[in-house]
């Protein structure tokens, strides 16, 4: 599905059927850091990403890392050459999670180069 007002494209991620996880994304020309837009070079195409986990008592173990590396590749041959994520400040298991996944921390958010 693609939201026409967001440009983000969203993804259900499913397990035998039922919806396990959730991920939007949607390119970007750039990015806020703090209170300053900071431009993209023309070179550098990255993509803006959240993404949900469900209840972990109802997923598989290493699903939302396969989740992530799928989200990863088909982004990866979409053009992106890095994908930016920004967790809740205090949501430590997202962040570990993130780093898991070999994102690195700059401060404002979170980046993964492909």
């Amino acid at each position: 599905m693609h939201d026409k007002d967001t440009a983000f494209t969203h993804i259900v991620a499913e397990v035998g059927g039922k919806p396990m996880g959730y991920c939007r994304y949607k390119a970007c020309g750039g990015y806020y850091h703090g209170e300053t837009w900071v431009d993209v070079s023309p070179d550098f195409n990255e993509f803006d990403m959240d993404y949900l986990i469900g209840e972990l008592e109802y997923i598989p173990p290493g699903f939302g890392r396969v989740m992530m590396d799928r989200m990863l590749d088909m982004l990866h041959k979409q053009g992106a050459t890095a994908v930016a994520v920004t967790p809740e400040e205090n949501d430590k298991a997202a962040c570990q999670f993130l780093e898991s996944c070999y994102f690195q921390w700059d401060g404002g958010f979170y980046t993964h180069f492909l």
